[in-house]
């Protein structure tokens, strides 16, 4: 019995040398979903950084007490995706859109 196997999309010859490396996925809804993981992704870092500059100079609190927090946030958001992802499967996400 053979093991199933995915065929490799072959890009077209006049694909960019991006496309051809593997380094950004081929025109339509996987590009789109790429550029928008980036664009998320960017979006999440200037914030961490310009949080952590706000919490430091403006309110005045110590480096590692804004380490803290930002640690504990990131740890209870990632513990409380799963249940509140099943809640929202099972009653409608519309309850859970804020």
């Amino acid at each position: 019995m053979q093991a199933a196997t995915t065929p490799i999309p072959i890009p077209s010859p006049d694909s960019s040398w991006l496309v051809v490396r593997g380094l950004i996925p081929d025109h339509g809804p996987r590009r789109v979903l790429a550029f928008a993981t980036f664009v998320n992704m960017l979006g999440s870092g200037i914030f961490m950084a310009s949080a952590v500059l706000f919490f430091t100079r403006s309110v005045g609190l110590p480096l590692a007490q804004v380490a803290l927090g930002m640690g504990i946030a990131a740890f209870v958001g990632m513990l409380a995706g799963i249940p509140v992802g099943h809640l929202a499967d099972r009653r409608g996400r519309a309850r859970f859109i804020c």
